[in-house]
């Protein structure tokens, strides 16, 4: 059966995916997994020229002579791509995260017998609401569900926001995802970040990877750095690995950090692509989640649970969400209340002082990430919608 998953943005990623890019790419090769015939297509104005890694997905990428010209160019974009579909005999289509003006494919698909299964990550009106971009997400999120075959929600927040408007949508939740051919445990140390973050064998390593929204917390876990060595945990070390510029929803971690006089104790390394990702948790022996309780935190699942996870880390995150769906607090994660700077500051003294109990805690969500996250899964969650 021949199978298309519609990605909107740049692809391949030239310098290392983002956490969309990677979710793209894991939903894709776990359908293909089960011998499906699997096409990712992208608008041609995004196709970087890349090389692409993966030779079980075919990448198409799709445009026209007006690329440059924004709104016309998605319309027919929309029209070339369903064109494409009905040629080549097509029999499901992924949309992933799509807008609103992809109405104009599912309406085309609807009429040449062509399933369209709806793919949502997150609640994008809440994070722009207010803005013109934010009323397209919204109209979306409420409007497109109703014409799609099938949803595929991150989370049970997405899912019964939908089922509000549209009780009789069909949904499926597809959690966040890991591509565990390279999310893997290793016993080696990466040498060259160790020696540069100046690193120790007595170290233990608090780590963050990921956004640095503001609304990620990324400021309560510097503070609780700060509490900690207060307190005379000089052999507690945090990694940082994110953009240290932007805008101003983007925390500005070198400021905080020279505020709170943590300069030695913090170590920013900036953007990371994936190896470096992965090097990067190898050497750490904690991760942080520090989100704050907002609706957008709510709503969707970090990825990077997922990661940490399948590397086996143990982990603390603030209870949010789908995220007590799958994590116990104590027996495979630490969960804590949101916005608490005390509660991290004390489950983190927990961890440091008792490595059996780290070790515990990481082989335990290690179990989770197998059970619920490996990319492997995902033919077997969406196999209600190809067997029909």
């Amino acid at each position: 059966m021949k199978v298309a998953v519609i990605y909107t943005s740049t692809y391949p990623p030239v310098n290392g995916p983002i956490s969309s890019d990677r979710r793209v790419r894991d939903i894709a090769r776990g359908i293909a997994r089960d011998n499906k015939d699997v096409s990712l297509i992208i608008p041609r104005w995004h196709y970087t020229g890349a090389q692409m890694i993966d030779h079980d997905i075919n990448l198409v990428d799709i445009g026209s002579f007006v690329d440059k010209i924004n709104l016309l160019n998605r319309i027919i974009f929309w029209i070339k791509a369903a064109l494409y579909l009905i040629k080549n005999r097509f029999k499901c289509v992924v949309l992933y995260s799509p807008t609103i003006d992809s109405i104009l494919l599912i309406s085309i698909l609807r009429i040449s017998k062509i399933s369209v299964v709806m793919e949502i990550s997150d609640l994008m009106s809440h994070s722009l609401s207010g803005s013109l971009k934010g009323f397209f997400h919204l109209m979306g999120e409420r409007i497109l569900p109703r014409f799609c075959n099938y949803i595929l929600p991150i989370s049970n927040h997405i899912k019964n926001s939908i089922a509000e408007y549209h009780p009789k949508a069909k949904q499926i939740i597809l959690p966040i995802l890991v591509d565990s051919d390279n999310f893997s445990y290793s016993t080696k140390t990466n040498k060259f970040l160790k020696e540069n973050c100046n690193l120790k064998e007595e170290n233990i390593v608090i780590g963050y990877i990921g956004g640095m929204y503001k609304i990620y917390g990324i400021a309560l876990l510097y503070k609780a750095i700060a509490i900690l060595k207060k307190k005379g945990y000089s052999q507690v070390k945090l990694v940082v690995g994110g953009k240290l510029n932007g805008n101003d929803e983007i925390i500005d971690s070198v400021e905080m950090v020279n505020k709170l006089s943590l300069n030695h104790e913090v170590h920013l390394l900036g953007w990371l692509n994936t190896k470096q990702v992965i090097d990067t948790l190898s050497i750490c022996d904690i991760m942080v989640v520090p989100h704050l309780d907002t609706p957008f935190n709510n709503a969707g699942l970090p990825t990077k649970l997922a990661e940490y996870s399948a590397m086996r880390k143990a982990i603390v995150c603030t209870k949010l969400g789908d995220i007590p769906n799958y994590f116990e607090d104590k027996i495979n994660a630490i969960l804590i209340a949101p916005n608490s700077v005390d509660e991290l500051v004390n489950n983190l003294e927990v961890l440091i002082l008792n490595k059996k109990y780290r070790d515990k805690i990481g082989e335990n969500a290690f179990l989770v990430f197998q059970k619920h996250f490996d990319y492997l899964n995902v033919g077997q969650l969406l196999a209600p919608i190809f067997k029909k």
